[in-house]
């Protein structure tokens, strides 16, 4: 069974602290992380690999792309469904900041705190609410430091507790009624999401750049930048992903190794070979007497 045991790498002493832990594994299979997440409270989520979702109340939903930076609350009414998608490798910081500390640390002073979280914290709403966006390169650094701080183990926790704190002060504030700077990106994630869409609707066709820009509504340099800086890979890694996914399942199912390739779009059985072995670590061959010996045990 999969699983994905969180190391505490700090825990909340301060109004303005919170939880800092190290999630990090390689699953077989999707697995439920709303175990994790704790209600009543504000988190921020540093998803360095691996997918995830979070449908949360009211109109929450959130997709954790790789290298992405999720902030969003955990009400009272209803526990999230979150989950983790897909085997592979899940690795993510999660910092949770309780809502009764922050209550008690701001007072009645939230004039200048965004509408959604001054609700929040005032206690005028239970409902969750949820960003979701790139990680940028400072913030990327910031997640690795979470994992190893670059002080002395005796001044650990007040780093963590100001990082903490730093984090509250850039994303809780508004920004013209914007929260976690997030109006830059969204018609980039429109045109990442539109892309991505379209490949797993269509992969067994070849990667054009121009068509799927025109589909996308922008233009192919354009696209191709916003997909590799907003999930970290390139169409091309995403294509042969999806295409690969769709193979090992042919292949599950019964089908070999040359009607998996050439079904997916593969004209080449050793390209579809090479593609394989780099998105599974085995090759399509082995993987089809592997899936043969297990059923025969």
């Amino acid at each position: 069974m999969p699983t994905l045991s969180p190391e505490i790498l700090h825990e909340s002493s301060l109004l303005a602290d919170g939880q800092v832990e190290l999630f990090s594994g390689d699953l077989a299979s999707s697995l439920s992380w709303t175990e994790n997440l704790k209600e009543n409270s504000i988190c921020f989520c540093f998803n360095e690999s691996g997918e995830a979702l979070i449908m949360g109340e009211g109109d929450t939903r959130l997709y954790l792309r790789p290298q992405s930076l999720s902030l969003f609350t955990i009400g009272t009414q209803l526990p999230p469904i979150a989950t983790r998608i897909g085997a592979g490798q899940h690795k993510f910081v999660l910092i949770t900041i309780p809502r009764d500390n922050l209550s008690t640390f701001f007072g009645s002073d939230l004039a200048d705190l965004h509408p959604q979280f001054q609700k929040f914290i005032d206690r005028k709403t239970t409902v969750g609410f949820g960003v979701v966006r790139p990680m940028w390169s400072e913030e990327k650094r910031i997640m690795e430091w979470f994992r190893n701080p670059p002080v002395p183990d005796a001044a650990r926790n007040l780093w963590y507790q100001s990082k903490i704190g730093e984090l509250l002060a850039i994303h809780l504030f508004a920004s013209d009624h914007e929260p976690f700077s997030v109006r830059q990106n969204r018609r980039s994630t429109q045109f990442s999401d539109r892309a991505l869409t379209y490949l797993r609707k269509n992969y067994e066709e070849p990667l054009n750049l121009n068509a799927l820009a025109t589909h996308c509504g922008c233009s192919g340099p354009y696209l191709s930048r916003s997909v590799k800086r907003e999930t970290g890979k390139t169409l091309q890694q995403h294509l042969r992903s999806i295409r690969i996914d769709a193979a090992a399942r042919m292949l599950d199912g019964g089908a070999n190794v040359t009607e998996a390739a050439f079904a997916v779009g593969y004209s080449s059985l050793s390209h579809f070979s090479k593609a394989f072995e780099v998105e599974k670590g085995i090759l399509p061959s082995d993987y089809v007497r592997s899936d043969f010996i297990c059923a025969a045990d």
